[in-house]
């Protein structure tokens, strides 16, 4: 490592690879109250201050709850039920290096390098955050931003040969918090969005609590902060 890099955060304990966390759920038993990834939908009837008919691009549901893990969309159906949840999406870049021998043993981080080796021998490298809307296209800036950051940490990654590169959306909220709680407009509107950067890390504790919340029939304190009607009027319903 270059003696110039003023400090470093060493993460032996963080490992998280969200492809092969979502391909653990979608392998999961589907059940009959369960929509699972990868399906667009859109919130269709409402009556009593409720949802009551929920359409996908394959099918319907009448739902007896709804829960938004819609990510950097949610904005979009918080305009649908005509409560305010403003969600931005901030693009992240990250590639992916193959090596035999990676040339860091455990996760490291520094200002914004980061190095995660893989179990199966590859090395991801990142990251980027840039506001650039809902452009998913991996650009060559990106890159080399990357690269020079990642190099600067460890001059080895200047060899290794490329995977592959890709782009996602984080979803970011106003005051940086996420929203997890019932929407206020709705009585069986819930939501978990919002979680900028840490989504894959906090989607355990906040299933935990948000599956208490459900069978308390009210929110529990833990999640108070993140109440998503701390937003303090409702949107109009177009």
């Amino acid at each position: 490592m270059k003696s110039r890099t003023l400090e470093a955060a060493w993460e032996p304990a963080l490992v998280s690879r969200p492809p092969s966390f979502i391909e653990s759920i979608r392998a999961t038993p589907k059940t009959n109250e369960a929509v699972l990834p990868y399906v667009w939908m859109v919130l269709g009837s409402f009556a009593l201050a409720a949802i009551v008919t929920v359409h996908t691009l394959q099918t319907s549901y009448q739902p007896g709850t709804v829960i938004l893990t819609t990510g950097a969309w949610t904005g979009l159906f918080g305009e649908q039920v005509g409560w305010p949840l403003p969600t931005r999406a901030v693009k992240g870049q990250l590639l992916l290096a193959d090596c035999r021998v990676s040339p860091v043993r455990t996760p490291l981080h520094a200002g914004d390098a980061l190095l995660v080796p893989w179990p199966d021998g590859r090395l991801l490298l990142g990251v980027t955050i840039e506001e650039a809307g809902f452009d998913t296209q991996v650009r060559l800036e990106g890159l080399r931003q990357i690269l020079q950051r990642t190099t600067e940490l460890v001059p080895a990654v200047a060899d290794l040969p490329l995977h592959r590169a890709w782009a996602g959306l984080r979803p970011a909220t106003p005051d940086e918090l996420p929203y997890v709680g019932l929407v206020p407009s709705l009585k069986n509107l819930w939501v978990s969005a919002g979680h900028f950067r840490k989504g894959i890390l906090l989607a355990p504790i906040c299933a935990r609590l948000l599956a208490q919340s459900l069978g308390d029939g009210t929110l529990v304190p833990e999640l108070s902060p993140f109440n998503p009607g701390r937003q303090t009027a409702p949107a109009p319903v177009s």
